[in-house]
């Protein structure tokens, strides 16, 4: 039988198609207009960990008529400023940042995108190199509109 010799070949086939794969994705050039662009480096993320009323259960969600939550973050240090979204059912979201001062805000959306609450403010904060920045957020009942 020749199967050790098959599963060889096999394996050097898929090494050599690996090797040539990953060398053509080192050799594209992007920079088609030969201007530098700056590519943003994230090496830290703010974390948002939202509750409603205290209470992460996504019957929360679906009983207030959240459909998703909105988080406004504003750089301090160079004008930075996005806006990101995410189901309403995560109660976490992970947003990838630029070591630096941020401030931000976060507010609840119906499925038609329209605010459900009054803003929260996440006040200042601060993205580190590898770190993650935690902020718990609570919607209070109080908060919806």
């Amino acid at each position: 039988m020749s199967t050790g010799f098959e599963f060889k070949q096999l394996h050097w086939t898929l090494a050599t198609f690996g090797l040539v794969m990953m060398m053509q994705g080192c050799l594209v050039d992007l920079d088609d207009d030969h201007h530098h662009h700056a590519v943003p480096i994230y090496d830290g993320h703010l974390v948002v960990d939202w509750t409603i009323e205290r209470n992460d259960s996504p019957f929360e969600c679906d009983d207030q008529g959240v459909s998703n939550i909105a988080i406004g973050v504003d750089s301090l240090n160079d004008g930075f400023s996005d806006e990101y979204q995410f189901d309403c059912r995560d109660f976490a979201a992970a947003i990838p940042l630029a070591p630096g001062d941020y401030s931000g805000e976060a507010v609840l959306l119906d499925d038609r995108g329209r605010e459900v609450t009054t803003p929260v403010d996440l006040d200042v904060f601060s993205v580190y190199e590898g770190l993650d920045t935690v902020i718990p957020i609570n919607f209070p009942y109080r908060s919806f509109l």
